[in-house]
């Protein structure tokens, strides 16, 4: 009998802890949207800090290039473009509503946005191992920029965002299912490498 009595209260009880878990999704909802609204507004401010008049819409900025860029060739002319203070401007300001949560999430997006995986492949940070080298691009620096441009990773280190750059562009191999194909194959899949 004592066993139907401690069922009967453990059902109530999970009833009770279900409920209060529903309430409090309900509430992280509203605190995330409040927080995204926030962050609008903070992105929007530091545009105008640095001078940038804000667009309805940052997407609609008109670049005159294709992004996400497809070949290493691309990259280059992209380079070239980079060195054009106006254009570095309207590229900010089109990669500061991407966002993020993090550092890494920031350069996650940033990353996926501008570079096909296919070019990221080819590149590691410091251009070990036979890749080309992304430290020395014009790229790097603007995703610095555009990382600090979010406001909630405004205060990153150079070092947090070059740590994140190393370790997209190490794992840009299992970007288009480069890890299930290895896997099938048998082949060792490390976790993470400088």
């Amino acid at each position: 009998m004592w066993l139907w009595e401690a069922f009967k209260f453990s059902a109530g009880f999970q009833v009770i802890v279900v409920k209060l878990l529903t309430e409090m999704a309900l509430e992280v909802k509203e605190v995330k949207s409040r927080v995204d609204h926030n962050t609008a507004l903070l992105n929007d401010l530091n545009l105008q800090k640095e001078g940038m008049s804000v667009p309805e819409d940052p997407m609609d900025i008109d670049l005159d290039f294709q992004l996400q860029v497809q070949t290493v060739e691309t990259l280059e002319e992209f380079e070239e473009r980079l060195t054009s203070a106006e254009f570095v401007k309207k590229l900010l300001l089109k990669l500061s509503v991407l966002g993020g949560k993090d550092v890494q999430s920031t350069v996650k997006n940033l990353m996926s946005n501008l570079l096909a995986p296919s070019v990221a492949q080819q590149y590691n940070f410091t251009g070990a191992k036979g890749k080309k080298e992304f430290r020395q691009l014009e790229l790097a620096g603007v995703i610095l920029r555009a990382v600090r441009m979010n406001p909630r990773t405004q205060n990153a280190q150079k070092d947090d965002v070059k740590q994140a750059l190393v370790s997209y562009l190490f794992n840009a191999r299992d970007l288009m299912g480069g890890r299930r194909k290895r896997r099938a194959n048998g082949q060792v899949v490390p976790a993470t490498e400088e």
